[in-house]
């Protein structure tokens, strides 16, 4: 894994903890949007599995966000 993929997976998980908190929604609630379980949001927001392009699109459109501001770079977005 290069550096580039390890800092991506370490902004995406932080984003997706405090985008979800900012809108008050719990890990589960969250999951149940994207009929995902709680335990793949926990999974995600630790960095030790990343969502793929579809659930960033999904998750981008939940909180209202782009997907470029979500994955906070001005550089594209590394998807697994």
């Amino acid at each position: 894994m290069t550096n580039y993929q390890i800092d991506y997976k370490k902004n995406l998980a932080r984003n997706l903890k405090y985008y979800r908190e900012l809108n008050d929604l719990k890990a589960y609630e969250l999951g149940n949007l994207l009929h995902v379980s709680k335990s793949t949001i926990s999974s995600w927001e630790t960095g030790t599995r990343s969502p793929d392009i579809n659930i960033l699109v999904k998750i981008s459109e939940i909180f209202n966000i782009s997907l470029d501001e979500f994955c906070n770079t001005s550089n594209n977005c590394f998807f697994t």
